[in-house]
């Protein structure tokens, strides 16, 4: 988690006005993995993202 965290704010320090920029605070705590998964009914996919599918019983937001 600090490798991302420290490769993000790197990356983002490469930006012209962002040289004086420091971190104060990175938490210790560490996220979930991304290996589990849930399954059931419906696998939400990466391909559903890209091929912009409908599920007739999600809820829109801000449309």
């Amino acid at each position: 988690m600090f490798k991302a965290i420290y490769g993000s704010f790197y990356n983002a320090k490469q930006e012209p006005g962002n040289e004086k920029l420091a971190l104060e605070w990175v938490s210790y705590l560490v996220g979930k993995r991304e290996s589990r998964r849930l399954k059931g009914d419906c696998i939400f996919t990466f391909r559903d993202v890209r091929e912009l599918r409908k599920f007739p019983d999600a809820v829109a937001y801000g449309v």
